[in-house]
């Protein structure tokens, strides 16, 4: 049975603080229990996100470092910093918001500090002092789109849709099985997110045949390599 989960409203003033706890017991038993890697994954986390000179300094005070951060917010409600650096348009940096904030400005601040501590505290725990890993939160490389992701999920021995072609940018190469026998498919860009680029393609509507969906690719996807895969 699975186990039952206490009723409570999503984003309220206590919801967030229970929040900021677990990610602050998190904090403190990395720090205890493994000092010198918690330090070095500090450096790097604040290197790649706000720069070298916040990287030293966030491992130089790292006791104190939640407390600044969360000193940063309230003065500066400089919360998601890093996303400036990107350089993307405004309409751009909302559209990686997953809901509007209408919390009161207290809970907004908080939850604010736990956006951005529960991310940095819990990423230690994932990638550990892996620069490359990383790097993948920042912005992928040509070593980390989703050839590389989808590789480690079959390694893992995870079930993914099936890979049914690959595209290159100029040429198209067919698995075994061939287009023709699934009668939905899903381009996906390799190196993109959220969706964008995403072309579903059905079977007598879009396509009969590979030279079909050869035709899709390079009208649509010249230069860009995707993956096929089923749907």
């Amino acid at each position: 049975t699975l186990p039952q989960v206490k009723r409570r409203q999503w984003y309220s003033l206590s919801d967030i603080a229970s929040r900021i706890s677990v990610a602050l017991i998190a904090f403190l038993y990395a720090m205890l229990s493994h000092p010198f890697s918690f330090i070095h994954y500090t450096f790097l986390f604040n290197k790649i996100f706000s720069g070298p000179l916040k990287g030293v300094i966030s491992a130089l005070l790292l006791p104190f470092w939640p407390v600044l951060m969360f000193l940063n917010i309230l003065i500066f409600n400089n919360n998601l910093s890093f996303l400036p650096m990107l350089n993307v348009e405004d309409e751009a940096l909302e559209s990686l918001q997953f809901f509007t904030n209408n919390l009161s400005w207290t809970a907004s601040i908080i939850f604010d500090f736990s956006q951005e501590f529960s991310n940095y505290v819990g990423n230690f725990y994932i990638l550990g002092v892996s620069e490359s890993g990383l790097q993948t939160m920042y912005w992928d490389t040509e070593q980390t789109t989703k050839v590389f992701w989808r590789g480690q999920l079959e390694r893992a021995g995870a079930r993914i849709a099936r890979e049914v072609a690959r595209w290159d940018g100029q040429e198209l190469t067919v698995g075994s099985r061939g287009v023709e026998e699934f009668p939905e498919l899903l381009v996906k860009v390799a190196d993109s997110c959220m969706g964008v680029g995403d072309l579903f393609l059905k079977r007598s509507r879009d396509f009969e045949t590979t030279r079909d969906v050869e035709r899709i690719f390079g009208e649509k996807y010249a230069g860009k390599p995707c993956l096929l895969i089923e749907f």
